[in-house]
């Protein structure tokens, strides 16, 4: 299992690859803020995004504790750089 950021799931939503992700890894771990960039504003694939939640892409909640380590970044950037490293 392999710890994916929004940008590679939104940029193989738009070719229609985001099969690829399930077909190499089986399964994937994003956060609760990288799912609510994918799903917010109707956005292109929501609907295979939530086919696929708890089935191939688990969300795993995390906290920000050290955000000030990480200046500049969005939520959902942090976030999933602390979930890689927990995993």
């Amino acid at each position: 299992m392999v710890v994916v950021d929004s940008s590679a799931i939104i940029y193989l939503l738009r070719i229609g690859k985001l099969d690829l992700l399930k077909l190499v890894f089986g399964k994937i771990k994003i956060t609760r803020e990288v799912l609510r960039e994918l799903t917010e504003e109707n956005k292109t694939g929501v609907s295979e995004i939530r086919k696929g939640l708890s089935v191939w892409i688990e969300v795993k909640e995390i906290k920000a504790k050290r955000e000030s380590e990480f200046e500049g970044l969005e939520k959902a950037d942090i976030e999933i750089i602390l979930l890689a490293e927990k995993e």
